[in-house]
């Protein structure tokens, strides 16, 4: 990655991944100690619910605008409500700090659809593209295994607002490094007026674009509704089941962040141009193989293990959606298509939090485990001669390498790329005739 934006970018997407995850586990511990896995489950699906609203029209706004401006706005806004939190809670308030923590977690579902929107425009080729997601699927990990780590140190030696002090620092920092990133030229209209109701209407057409690939679909809703289920497991499974307190749900959710590190470098090697829509079935059978392990054998050394091994299919999956959703989108529709896939993202997540939050406590929690994880496994052992046919057709067409073969477009962004060879016209000249005329006796039909 030697552009300096998709450095940024990718920077600041793991400074943003650190402060959620690390203020998450601050929070559930405090949902649990205050109302047990019950709260947990609300707390989950109302920090779920308003995404489902403000992310796909902050997410559609960004589209017409600059996003790296957005972006750079959205992650102080998180800064400032975490502190909020930490303040609220500190002075015996914990239902306002959730309120407050909530909120910033709203915010940071517009994080990776807008980054993911950016990354075509800064990257100038498939491989560079690829490499950038594999770069986010690292710094995502990275950030997956650091912010509960930090945050199981700090409710070791302190109380939960520590850890959400630390976040606010975190994302304040990558606000910093989301400044940086300029001259990103974003493919909408800038002249025309941002309302609701564009916003909406725009967003509606971002979810059609997307859900022409079904199966991408069904496959990014279960494996968020199983991420939805890990949520409420997570806690029972450290507090109660393994008996390692507070303290253990950073433990048991760094383990994911460590799958995550060892996922990305397989990723990037994984996910190739011929690979790319392969690499989500093999994500998600990743995430429901130890599930169903778990389950079974409900031990801390299964638990552990298991752990990395989701993190390993969420780097993997990860990469391979996300590349795909750029590949298979036009580059003006990108924005509000990443705003359809993170509603999706929410509304699997929400789903799964509230059948967790009533089956863990009815039918205890090595059952519910056990059960998405097997409904992971056939749904991606379902989808494999789908991704296997997309991937033939996602191979460069004849314009695509064309184009990519010119040195005097070698500079241009992959998403530009593409959208030239998309509504290029090819056209023949017999000897002699004239390609190209300047001044003024040109005519759009000379060219």
């Amino acid at each position: 990655m030697a552009f300096p934006g998709l450095r940024w970018a990718v920077l600041g997407w793991g400074l943003s991944v650190i402060a959620e995850t690390a203020s998450l586990v601050a929070l559930l511990v405090v949902a649990y100690d205050v109302g047990g896995p019950g709260l947990v489950a609300g707390f989950s699906i109302l920090r779920a619910i308003p995404a489902l609203i403000i992310a796909p029209v902050v997410i559609g706004w960004s589209d017409r605008g600059r996003r790296e401006v957005w972006l750079t706005t959205i992650l102080a806004m998180r800064a400032g409500l975490l502190g909020l939190s930490a303040a609220l809670l500190v002075a015996g308030e914990p239902v306002a700090g959730l309120l407050a923590g909530g909120l910033a977690s709203v915010l940071f579902s517009t994080h990776r659809p807008m980054s993911a929107a950016l990354l075509p425009h800064l990257a100038t080729s498939p491989a560079q593209l690829t490499a950038a997601n594999a770069a986010s699927s690292f710094a995502e990990s990275a950030g997956t295994l650091v912010g509960p780590v930090l945050a199981g140190v700090l409710l070791v030696v302190g109380p939960a607002p520590l850890a959400l002090v630390l976040a606010a620092v975190a994302v304040g920092a990558a606000a910093v490094a989301a400044g940086r990133i300029h001259d990103v030229t974003a493919p909408g209209d800038r002249g025309s007026a941002m309302t609701l109701a564009s916003a909406i209407r725009e967003f509606g057409g971002g979810l059609r674009a997307l859900i022409r690939q079904p199966p991408l679909v069904v496959l990014v809703f279960v494996q968020t509704f199983a991420r939805g289920v890990l949520l409420i497991a997570v806690v029972v499974l450290a507090v109660d089941t393994f008996g390692q307190g507070d303290a253990g749900v950073g433990w048991l959710t760094a383990m994911l962040g460590v799958g995550g590190l060892a996922g990305s470098a397989a990723a990037a090697a994984l996910v190739t141009s011929t690979r790319i829509s392969r690499a989500v079935p093999v994500g998600v059978a990743l995430w429901g193989l130890p599930m169903v392990a778990i389950g079974a054998l409900t031990m801390p050394a299964v638990g552990y293990v298991g752990f990395v091994v989701i993190g390993i299919g969420n780097a993997v999956l990860d990469v391979g959606a996300f590349t795909l959703v750029a590949r298979v989108i036009p580059p003006r529709m990108l924005g509000r298509a990443f705003a359809a896939f993170e509603v999706i993202v929410v509304l699997g997540f929400t789903t799964g939090s509230l059948v967790a939050g009533l089956a863990v406590p009815a039918f205890g929690v090595a059952p519910s485990l056990w059960l998405t994880g097997c409904v992971l496994v056939a749904l991606a052992a379902c989808s494999i001669p789908w991704a296997r046919r997309l991937d033939a057709q996602l191979i460069p067409g004849e314009n695509v390498s064309a184009l990519r073969g010119c040195r005097e477009l070698a500079d241009l962004p992959v998403a530009v790329v593409d959208h030239l060879a998309a509504v290029g016209v090819k056209r023949t000249f017999a000897d002699g005739e004239d390609v190209m005329v300047q001044g003024p006796s040109a005519t759009s039909s000379t060219w």
